[in-house]
């Protein structure tokens, strides 16, 4: 799990420093972040055998957090995004035989979860 989360968060990052700092637009930095990683681990499974599908999975929502405004979060709303999606992903990776929208709706919801502690811990 801790692998997942260092992963999470590097992915997450490098997303939204693309979209923050060089101006990308949030599809254009996802989906580089997507090939590079998705090409990286295709060339890791080669060498090493390891659930190659669950990694994809976990790249491309994780590309998803990354993809939040950057007029309204930071690197601190990333970092607890990308442990809140890393449990959530976790607990429901069973029940997830195909990606679908069901990444993009667990991005969703630990963006929105961060936001509402975030909001709640400032009062």
């Amino acid at each position: 799990m801790i692998l997942q989360f260092l992963i999470v968060i590097t992915v997450s990052w490098i997303t939204y420093f693309l979209q923050r700092q060089l101006y990308w637009s949030a599809i254009r930095a996802s989906s580089s972040v997507t090939l590079m990683f998705s090409g990286g681990f295709y060339l890791l499974h080669l060498i090493f055998d390891f659930d190659l599908d669950m990694y994809l999975k976990l790249t491309f929502g994780a590309t998803f957090v990354g993809m939040c405004s950057p007029f309204k979060f930071n690197y601190d709303h990333i970092l607890l995004s990308s442990f809140i999606y890393v449990i959530i992903f976790s607990f429901l990776l069973p029940y997830l035989p195909y990606a679908g929208g069901a990444l993009g709706f667990i991005a969703l919801s630990s963006v929105l979860m961060s936001n509402q502690i975030k909001m709640v811990q400032s009062r």
